[in-house]
């Protein structure tokens, strides 16, 4: 068979070869660093700011809190991308290293890159007080010769740390990818730690088990809270006619087609005064035109700042999340004093959050246009003020205490 044969082969049988070289596996070197001082290593796809959402930001809350209660040293091993020179001029605080060679250096960060073409020729060197910390499945996948290599080396290791922010399975279809990620689920010597109590209640739901577990719950991003705040202070008038979505048309999980024909639903149910604009923010999709002459707006991703600023002039929030986590929008929005409509997960139901939350329990088009209309109706007193500020996740300052102190112990540091 000819290779045009094999093609068409393929495609008729609705078959290709299937490229895992990105989850090829991470090899490892014995390191020369002969320091004692423990080091803390965060397992990252990309770094790259225009990457930054909030499950990467997290993470690296997490791994600075960490490193600095902890006193480690500090190392991030990019998984997915080549180290660039754009990277190398957002932080330029970082020491950006060839990551076969373990160098010391006295920048507070030491960064590689152990992509899938380094992988086939080089080993990342690691030593006996290394302590890793995986951001995702793929980070987690591709280190599973991590506990061998160090017990080889230095006849000990240590657990690994996975931050688990989400049910990743749930990214695919039941396919290949979702049983791959759900194996990384079911390794020895894991410490999960997990991004909400919710999810962590979904894993203990469906039978997961850890060598060890805990749950730090959401807070509201520091610069976010000082925005809103000032804001806030400087006018506490009326909002504006605004039905807010959080839009990412891209990724399934925010259910982006069901939103818009929810808005369809309400605009012809409830025909909203032509005040009314609807804007998207979170991902930039083309504008769309919506029933009754009105249409969908894109901003796209926006600044901390300016997303604080239209959460405050905004007076109804649209945000749904198929999964168990929270997800961050409907705690910003709701926290900022918007009206907002979400949906609930199994677990996962947000109405006792603060008062300006309103969970579908049955996602329909007509529910949610019904509940968008609730929301409506209780906005039209709502001013910029109107903060959720006295709530644990606003205040947040000890979100990582608890984990602190539990990885403290277990780790014997």
């Amino acid at each position: 068979m000819n290779k045009v044969s094999r093609i068409a082969y393929r495609k008729v049988n609705k078959y290709d070869v299937i490229d895992f070289d990105y989850l090829s596996p991470i090899k490892f070197s014995q390191s020369e660093n002969t320091s004692e001082r423990p080091r803390l290593n965060l397992i990252l796809p990309k770094l790259n700011k225009k990457y930054v959402f909030g499950g990467i930001s997290t993470a690296l809350k997490l791994f600075n809190t960490l490193a600095s209660d902890m006193k480690m040293d500090k190392r991030i091993i990019i998984t997915d991308v080549p180290l660039n020179k754009e990277l190398e001029s957002e932080y330029p605080d970082f020491s950006f290293n060839d990551t076969d060679k373990d160098m010391i250096s006295e920048k507070s960060v030491s960064v590689c890159a152990a992509d899938p073409l380094w992988r086939k020729n080089s080993k990342l060197p690691i030593k006996s007080n290394d302590i890793f910390i995986a951001t995702s499945w793929r980070t987690k996948f591709v280190f599973e010769d991590l506990i061998k290599a160090q017990t080889k080396f230095f006849n000990k290791h240590n657990d690994m740390i996975y931050l688990i922010q989400d049910y990743e399975p749930g990214f695919f279809n039941w396919s290949s990818e979702s049983m791959l990620v759900d194996s990384t689920y079911k390794t020895k010597d894991t410490v999960a730690v997990f991004n909400s109590t919710q999810l962590k209640d979904y894993f203990t739901l469906n039978r997961y088990e850890f060598d060890a577990q805990i749950a730090f719950d959401p807070v509201l991003n520091e610069s976010m809270k000082t925005t809103l705040s000032q804001e806030s202070k400087r006018d506490s008038g009326n909002r504006q006619n605004i039905i807010l979505l959080y839009g990412r048309p891209f990724t399934d999980r925010n259910c982006f087609s069901l939103a818009v024909a929810s808005l369809n639903n309400f605009i012809e149910r409830y025909s909203p005064d032509k005040s009314w604009k609807f804007i998207s923010v979170g991902t930039k999709h083309r504008n769309i035109e919506l029933s009754n002459g009105f249409k969908l707006s894109s901003l796209g991703k926006l600044s901390l700042d300016n997303y604080a600023k239209i959460l405050l002039n905004s007076r109804v929030g649209l945000s749904l999340m198929s999964s168990p986590h929270p997800s961050y929008p409907p705690l910003e929005m709701s926290t900022a004093g918007m009206q907002t409509v979400t949906n609930t997960f199994i677990c996962k139901n947000l109405d006792n959050f603060n008062q300006n939350i309103i969970s579908v329990e049955r996602t329909t088009f007509n529910n949610i246009a019904d509940a968008l209309q609730v929301a409506v109706t209780r906005s039209e007193s709502a001013k910029r003020d109107n903060l959720v500020d006295n709530s644990a996740y606003f205040l947040g300052d000890s979100q990582f205490d608890k984990v602190t102190t539990f990885i403290k112990d277990w780790f014997k540091l």
